[in-house]
């Protein structure tokens, strides 16, 4: 998922839309999910004129096999193997030894003694050059990871479909043996198979993650619903639950009949929110929204160099549907990244989940940022704006949460 995410990182500058607010001109950067597809398919499908090793597979082939580069030797069942010690320090065992006061950690040459006599040379071979392989994400693992309560995405849900699409293309290009200069947007788009794809005897084993999906998500742009119909791969009856959903949401917002959730368990926040977030490569004044459906509420997100705010955008001269009623409430959460040179999480910053009145044209300040802080910046943020159909009916008069 990281070289995934990493790529995805990139698309934080897409097209900026200008529009006037007052008299100031102001820049803000329309996430749109047309332009996320469109930008995937063109960045991570550009054809090789060869064939080309992965990044994995070289470092197997170079250092591991061809022993280039190495800068210790290891002695084990009268063979020396010529290792590098950034990799086997991924076992305890070496990284205890490579470290503090051991006699070992400063020297090119060492020897270790095998005494059990299931070890072989086959097997050392083996468990050796697994530490310079990539591991596969299994169905199971991607599962858990879409279903995360934790998971950042970047962009919207809709990335996190072009991500499974991506992940299921590697899949079956390794299961068939594919040739690199097969595009993935033309796999998709002249693809043989009648039926679903996950609803297929071969593509059972990967359905679960696609399954893991929050559905209504996917249909906020039009061009996102055309392409989950072109690719065929997730069967129009788990689509079909979410079009009523979404449908009803609307009519329920038109007719006076929800202003947003007023009651929410952390549990409940975490499985039914919408999942978004972007990365913020400088400092500066950001403004932006992500360019999907609603319900009729526009909403800005505003970073500069001390705090994040959001503000219910409600122009007259808008062209799109528009909620018109003077406050509505929604729950957010906002976590904000920072990360090393290794993209290990380096500073976090938690709001929490809140509940905020939005009315018309009004900016409420969501945090106050940290001075530990630094850039790129990565932005998530978890929001519900609707009540969910399952507590629709339920006295929602109770607040679990003060107001802000």
């Amino acid at each position: 998922m990281g070289g995934y995410a990493s790529r995805l990182a990139s698309m934080s500058n897409l097209a900026v839309h200008n529009v006037y607010r007052g008299c100031k001109r102001k820049y803000i950067e329309e996430y749109d999910c047309e332009s996320e597809s469109d930008y995937i398919e063109r960045t991570l499908h550009t054809p090789k004129k060869r064939k080309l090793l992965t990044t994995a597979q070289y470092i197997y082939k170079t250092l591991y096999q061809e022993e280039k580069g190495s800068d210790i030797t290891v002695l084990i069942l009268g063979r020396a193997w010529r290792l590098h010690k950034v990799y086997i320090s991924q076992s305890p065992y070496f990284a205890s030894m490579f470290s503090g006061s051991w006699r070992e950690a400063n020297e090119k040459v060492i020897s270790v003694e095998i005494t059990d006599p299931n070890i072989t040379i086959n097997s050392l071979s083996v468990v050796l050059g697994s530490l310079y392989q990539d591991e596969e994400i299994s169905p199971d693992l991607m599962t858990e990871l879409v279903t995360s309560p934790d998971l950042v995405v970047l962009q919207t849900e809709f990335c996190i479909y072009m991500m499974l699409r991506l992940w299921l293309f590697a899949h079956l290009c390794t299961l068939y043996n594919y040739e690199e200069t097969l595009k993935i947007d033309d796999y998709f788009k002249n693809h043989k198979w009648t039926e679903p794809f996950l609803t297929t005897e071969e593509g059972k084993e990967y359905a679960a993650p696609f399954k893991a999906l929050r559905m209504k998500y996917l249909l906020l742009h039009e061009q996102d619903d055309k392409i989950l119909y072109s690719d065929n791969l997730i069967p129009p009856d788990w689509l079909h639950g979410a079009y009523r959903e979404q449908w009803l949401h609307l009519l329920r917002v038109d007719g006076n009949k929800d202003r947003g959730p007023a009651q929410m368990t952390e549990e409940e926040f975490s499985k039914e929110c919408f999942r978004c977030g972007r990365c913020v490569e400088k400092p500066g004044e950001h403004i932006w929204r992500w360019k999907a459906f609603h319900y009729g509420l526009d909403l800005l997100m505003t970073l500069d160099t001390t705090s994040l705010r959001i503000e219910r955008n409600h122009r007259l001269d808008s062209e799109h549907i528009k909620a018109n009623h003077k406050e509505h409430k929604i729950l957010i959460k906002v976590c904000l990244f920072s990360l090393n040179e290794q993209r290990q999480v380096k500073h976090v910053q938690d709001s929490r989940m809140l509940r905020l009145r939005l009315r018309r044209n009004t900016e409420h300040e969501i945090m106050t940022l940290d001075k530990q802080l630094c850039y790129p910046l990565y932005v998530s943020v978890n929001m519900q704006l609707v009540t969910p159909l399952t507590l629709g009916e339920e006295d929602t008069t109770t607040d679990i949460l003060s107001d802000t």
